[in-house]
């Protein structure tokens, strides 16, 4: 009966020491990663059958692409001299990259390209103002990881 309750306490352990470590590798890119804000094409901000999020979808990004790519793959963003990132190709190998260009990871399901970061979750009542969000503030590592840090107005101000 030991060895059993050793095992489940050894699971345990381990999801919470994978659950940490994701944690700790959002906070690096979150910290340490290149900001940049991606153009929102306009949406609902409110999902009344789920709660308090919004569904992002995002306007720089290609609606489809050419079927040799595979469902998980890395895109090139160009990025201004205001962090606003705009799409610029996929990359089929890594690359030498621009200063003002950055790779951000993608996956698809069909033909859509979609980012990790499509809904964001507010607090209970607050939908109204999230209704006037333009970009997504994304912190995006040189590997193409990237953490949703917040949403920002036409003039690029956080909404809180």
């Amino acid at each position: 009966m030991s060895i059993r309750y050793g095992l489940i306490i050894l699971s345990l352990v381990a999801c919470l020491g994978l659950v940490n470590f994701s944690v700790v590798q959002r906070e690096a890119i979150i910290n340490t990663g290149r900001v940049v804000y991606l153009e929102l094409a306009p949406v609902d901000p409110r999902s009344l059958l789920q709660g308090d999020y919004m569904q992002l979808n995002y306007d720089t990004l290609p609606f489809s692409y050419d079927q040799a790519f595979s469902s998980k793959g890395v895109l090139v963003l160009t990025v201004d001299q205001q962090h606003i990132g705009t799409f610029s190709h996929f990359e089929y190998g890594e690359q030498a990259l621009a200063a003002n260009q950055q790779r951000l990871k993608y996956r698809s399901r069909g033909y859509d390209v979609q980012l990790a970061a499509d809904t964001f979750f507010f607090q209970e009542g607050t939908g109204e103002r999230f209704a006037e969000a333009r970009y997504a503030e994304l912190h995006i590592d040189e590997a193409g990881e990237m953490a949703l840090v917040g949403l920002r107005d036409k003039d690029l101000n956080l909404i809180k």
